[in-house]
């Protein structure tokens, strides 16, 4: 089970916005911010309980400890936007050792620009993964 630390958290977790959410209930003046905020902070939470995960982007450092090779990493946090660094073992990883799929945060090991696998090894990725707020998809915000 790999390990996730939030290096550079969002400057917020809420999945909508105050002024859409008072344009959808049409409400036009400020009378209601607070109340509004609150629900929408509350919502947001419940969304990322029942899902299990975090959708705004943030730069994190995900440790594996693998007990065996294995073909891929699978990222906690995608789409990923860009990989910092990769270690094994406190090695870096050469990024032309390695290509990762943005979409599903699938990352796997290159020999020789040939595919390999991971090493049992600590490895220790730094990246940023999710979606920045105006990438959200739809469904999501609504």
């Amino acid at each position: 089970m790999p390990n996730l630390r939030v290096t550079t958290a969002a400057d917020s977790h809420d999945l909508t916005t105050l002024a859409d959410v008072k344009q959808e209930l049409e409400i036009t003046d400020g009378s209601e911010d607070a109340r509004l905020s609150r629900w929408i902070a509350q919502a947001s939470a419940a969304v990322y309980g029942h899902c299990s995960c975090v959708f705004i982007s943030e730069a994190v450092t995900e440790t594996f400890d693998l007990k065996s090779c294995s073909d891929y990493l699978f990222l906690s946090r995608y789409p990923v936007t860009a990989i910092a660094s990769i270690t094994e073992d406190g090695v870096a990883v050469d990024a032309a050792d390695y290509d990762y799929n943005a979409a599903n945060g699938l990352v796997q090991r290159l020999r020789s620009s040939r595919v390999s696998q991971w090493p049992v090894a600590r490895i220790v990725v730094a990246y940023t993964g999710g979606y920045a707020f105006a990438d959200l998809p739809q469904d999501i915000q609504g």
